[in-house]
C-alpha cells in the first residue's frame, strides 16, 4: 500500500487521505511515523547552508581604525560585511595596515576606563572563559553595533601593545561582497619588533637598531607615510 502512497511533496489534503487510510492497517502507527519523519527531513533546511545563505548578503559597516600615539596618526577606513565576525575584522585589519600577524591580539569594549567585554580566543581560555569574554570567531560586528557599541578598541601583539581605536563611522549598502575593502587611509605600518609607539619614534628619528636593518630607503619611505589603498590586499581570513 505504502508503495501506491503519494510522494513526499503531495498536497497536504492529499497526504491527509493517505494516512488515513495507512491507519487502517495492522502496522500504520509505524509507518506513519515513518512518513512523517522523512516528511519532516525532506522540508528542514541544513544549518549549515541557511548559514551561508544568510551571509550571501549584508549591509557594509564603515569603519575608521586609528592607531593610538601615532604622530603623524596612522589610520585606515575600510568597509567589511556587517555580519562578518572579529576575526574577519582583525585580519581586514592587519592587511590594510600591513601588519604581518605574528602577534596575538584582542579586541577590548571600555567604559569608564573599566575594560567591560573582552573578545580574545587565548583569554578567554586563559580566564577560564569568563562570562564577558568572548570567541571572535563567535561574536560579529552587528553584535556589538545591536547593543549600541561603536567605538571599541584593537590590541595587536603582547610585546609591542599596538593599540588601535576603532569607530563605527556609518552602513554602506548592501553588497555580496564578503571581501573587505579599504576606500581611506595616511601613514605607514611601525616596524614590526620596534617596540611599541616609544619605539616608533626613535625610529622615526631614525635612533633605532631596526634602521640600520630597514635601509635607508625603506625608513625615508616610512616617514614620509604616503598611503595608497590600491596597495592593499586582502587575504582569507585565517582560522
Amino acid at each position: 500500500m505504502l508503495e501506491n502512497g503519494p510522494g513526499l511533496q503531495a498536497e497536504q489534503g492529499e497526504m491527509e487521505a493517505f494516512v488515513d487510510q495507512v491507519l487502517a492497517t495492522e502496522a500504520g502507527a509505524k509507518i506513519v511515523e515513518k512518513l512523517s519523519q522523512k516528511r519532516q527531513s525532506s522540508s528542514e533546511v541544513n544549518p549549515s547552508s541557511q548559514g551561508q545563505a544568510k551571509k550571501e548578503k549584508a549591509l557594509r559597516a564603515q569603519l575608521k581604525v586609528h592607531l593610538i600615539g601615532t604622530e603623524p596618526s596612522i589610520w585606515r577606513q575600510i568597509s567589511l560585511a556587517s555580519d562578518a565576525n572579529f576575526q574577519e575584522l582583525h585580519c581586514a585589519i592587519q592587511d590594510s595596515f600591513g601588519w604581518l600577524g605574528i602577534g596575538g591580539y584582542e579586541f577590548r569594549v571600555c567604559q569608564g576606563g573599566q575594560v567591560e567585554l573582552l573578545i580574545s580566543d587565548r583569554r578567554r581560555q586563559e580566564e577560564g572563559g569568563e562570562s564577558d569574554h568572548f570567541s571572535p570567531h563567535e561574536m560579529t560586528l552587528m553584535d556589538l553595533l545591536s547593543h549600541g557599541v561603536s567605538e571599541y578598541l584593537y590590541l595587536y601583539d603582547d610585546d609591542d601593545r599596538w593599540e588601535h581605536l576603532i569607530a563605527f563611522q556609518g552602513f554602506g549598502a548592501v553588497s555580496s561582497d564578503r571581501v573587505p575593502q579599504v576606500y581611506g587611509g595616511s601613514g605607514l605600518c611601525p616596524p614590526e619588533g620596534c617596540g611599541g609607539v616609544e619605539g616608533f619614534k626613535q625610529f622615526l628619528k631614525g635612533d633605532h637598531p631596526l634602521v640600520q636593518e630597514y635601509g635607508s630607503e625603506l625608513v625615508n619611505r616610512i616617514r614620509d607615510g604616503e598611503f595608497d589603498p590600491r596597495s592593499v590586499r586582502f587575504g582569507e581570513p585565517s582560522e
